[in-house]
């Protein structure tokens, strides 16, 4: 066992990379992908008999989604939500407003009572309770709830029909004794292992490929993704934060240099900090008759539409270089109580913190990159940067609906995925999954992810994600291959380097035929925040840690705080005394970040310049891309040079580096 193997079986050991008892069943069906026919389609499943064959062999029964476990129109009240979550909400938002007077935390406090005292009216004389884990559904369709359940044309042509993707809970069969355990890993085995089962009517029923309801990777609670550093405030007196000289394309060929995105369609699925907080920052930075400390951040608001749903029949069209903004709320595991969390700090070691902006930055970067396409945030990831399968899923049908029928039909629709999920192949046995079936044949733990992708893709949309960041970290020491989505041969996948031009350090590699690599930052050092000539010192600069050499991308930043760039190290090394810092005063809300997550956005935007020459219509693949990009038709300069730590192309862009340190 060498090194990485070594820590990554210690990492294995100690994580869990999905919520507890929730599944992926991935079935086909020969009907079309229209949603006339999905309710059809799930009644078609046999849901009942593989429910009967899972009580038989393991005691256990699925259960619909409900609302509660699905992303959802946020500030609204929802079928079904608790009284004490809904208590805890409207008291979060109470407290959260004491900044605007004290005032609205008793309006809070007594619309909490109100509905204690309307619960109690309604539910006087009796209680609910989940009848030993069989929980009654709300639209008496039992496992045939459509929640949770998403349609896709089949992505196999030898194929065709449709691919459903449903999800479930796992509950304690009706008379049996649960103890809370996580019993994900019996029932995905079972489940894969199990090639067909006899119905009721004698007839041979499919079982079909089942996994966890994925979401990256947690230690404790923080998932194994993105981002590969803290985001830093950039100084006030910086030249990185006038005009547009963040970051630029190099050695464009004179169509491509011309072309801005115009009628392209970008959708961002990632984290996105409330509109009124975007709003507010840049009223902040670019106030009436003043300084304007961040145009871009203007540029971006001005115009800005939003929504608190994303569906497809709530699509937004701002006009650029405004943006459109999907604020959602998320299902409840991601959204209250202790949630998961990602991001590692300076040392490259997993801490997690909040980090609402990531989405945000990566949208500027696009926006100035491609200045007129439109570009949608939508609201994927909770505020700690992490999201599930489902969530995900969720989110891609509703952008195949608008491609197939509504409002994106026929126009070109790129897709940025600054994230990563699941674990390494070499991972899941140490799971406890088993990965070969009887046949001895390869058992896909991913095939609800790689179904919903390829289809998209078929249907024309470009799928740019990052390769990932765990690459000479504390858990995997050794240089790594890209994380998935990435890794799939249908994505095209990014990797970072340095302004050096070589790889960043904790940027995983791709695969040459459909990846590449652009600026991603590097890592800067850590130092006393006591140093003299630092432009910012976290305080109180007694126990926090500053940092030098930044080579990172600078983009926008709503936040009023940054994470410690320190956190603690098991077993008892405490890091930095608090966990977050405020911004340098006035904030210019600009920030240093890197990561694949802001190199990913960069190559977006460039397929957004190439697909608007190409026109509607247009299908790539993310081969073509990549030999797009390297052609005289794009780069005057080609071929691009190949770095072969990352096995990647490598795109070269102008970005700003005026040597200034943060802290």
């Amino acid at each position: 066992m060498n090194k990485t193997q070594e820590s990554m079986f210690l990492f294995t050991e100690q994580v869990a990379w999905w919520p507890k008892n929730q599944l992926a069943l991935t079935f086909h069906s020969p009907l079309d992908p229209t949603q006339d026919n999905k309710q059809p389609i799930i009644d078609s499943l046999h849901l009942d008999d593989i429910n009967r064959f899972l009580d038989e062999k393991l005691q256990l029964t699925l259960q619909s989604f409900d609302d509660k476990d699905i992303s959802h129109p946020s500030e609204e009240e929802e079928p079904g939500k608790s009284l004490v979550d809904e208590g805890l909400g409207l008291l979060g938002k109470a407290i959260g407003a004491v900044g605007e007077g004290v005032e609205r935390l008793g309006e809070g406090i007594d619309e909490l009572g109100e509905k204690l005292i309307d619960h109690a009216e309604k539910e006087e004389g009796g209680s609910s309770g989940d009848g030993g884990g069989e929980q009654e559904e709300d639209d008496q369709q039992g496992l045939n709830n459509p929640r949770g359940k998403y349609l896709f044309p089949s992505p196999d042509p030898e194929e065709p029909g449709s691919t459903l993707i449903a999800f479930f809970n796992i509950k304690p069969a009706k008379g049996a004794i649960g103890n809370g355990a996580d019993r994900t890993v019996d029932v995905v085995n079972l489940f894969n292992t199990t090639p067909f089962i006899i119905g009721s009517s004698g007839e041979r029923i499919p079982i079909p490929p089942t996994s966890p309801n994925w979401d990256g990777g947690a230690t404790g609670d923080v998932i194994h993704g993105c981002p590969a550093v803290p985001p830093m405030p950039v100084p006030t007196n910086s030249s990185c934060t006038s005009g547009d000289s963040q970051i630029s394309f190099q050695d464009l060929n004179e169509e491509i240099q011309n072309s801005k995105g115009e009628g392209v369609r970008v959708l961002i699925l990632d984290t996105i900090p409330l509109p009124d907080i975007i709003t507010n920052a840049s009223n902040d930075a670019n106030p009436p008759g003043g300084v304007a400390r961040n145009q871009l951040l203007q540029e971006m608001t001005s115009g800005m539409q939003s929504t608190n749903t994303f569906a497809a029949e709530s699509s937004l069209n701002a006009d650029p270089p405004a943006i459109s903004v999907y604020y959602q709320s998320l299902s409840d595991d991601l959204e209250n109580g202790d949630v998961p969390e990602t991001g590692k700090d300076i040392n490259l070691q997993l801490v997690g913190y909040e980090l609402p902006d990531h989405g945000l930055f990566v949208a500027g970067i696009i926006r100035t990159l491609a200045p007129r396409a439109r570009i949608e945030c939508v609201r994927l990831l909770n505020d700690f940067g992490v999201n599930t399968l489902s969530s995900l899923i969720q989110a891609l049908e509703v952008i195949q609906i608008r491609m197939t029928t509504g409002d994106l039909r026929n126009t070109p629709v790129v897709i940025n995925l600054s994230l990563v999920m699941t674990p390494y192949d070499d991972m899941f046995g140490d799971l406890g999954f088993i990965t070969q079936d009887d046949a001895q044949k390869e058992i896909d733990l991913r095939k609800a992810l790689h179904d919903a992708i390829t289809s998209l893709v078929n249907g024309g949309a470009v799928i740019v994600a990052s390769a990932g960041n765990d690459s000479h970290s504390r858990e995997m020491p050794d240089q790594m291959g890209p994380r998935h989505p990435a890794a799939y041969t249908e994505v095209v996948a990014v990797a970072a380097v340095k302004g050096d031009g070589n790889a960043a350090p904790y940027s995983n590699s791709v695969a040459p035929d459909h990846g590449i690599a652009t600026y991603g930052g590097g890592v800067a050092t850590p130092v006393n925040p006591q140093t003299p000539g630092l432009p910012v010192a976290p305080t109180p600069t007694s126990c926090m840690t500053g940092a030098k050499d930044i080579d990172a991308l600078v983009g926008v930043y709503t936040t009023l705080t940054y994470p410690r760039l320190v956190g603690p190290e098991p077993p008892d090394i405490p890091g930095d005394c608090n966990q977050t810092y405020p911004a340098s005063q006035p904030d210019n809300y600009w920030a240093y970040w890197s990561g694949t997550s802001f190199s990913t956005p960069i190559i977006s935007a460039l397929v957004a310049r190439i697909l608007e020459r190409m026109g509607p219509g247009t299908k790539l693949s993310s081969q073509q891309v990549i030999t797009t990009i390297n052609s005289p038709a794009v780069i005057t300069d080609s071929p691009l040079s190949f770095n072969n730590d990352l096995q990647a192309l490598v795109l070269d862009v102008g970005h700003c580096q005026d040597g200034g340190a943060i802290e």
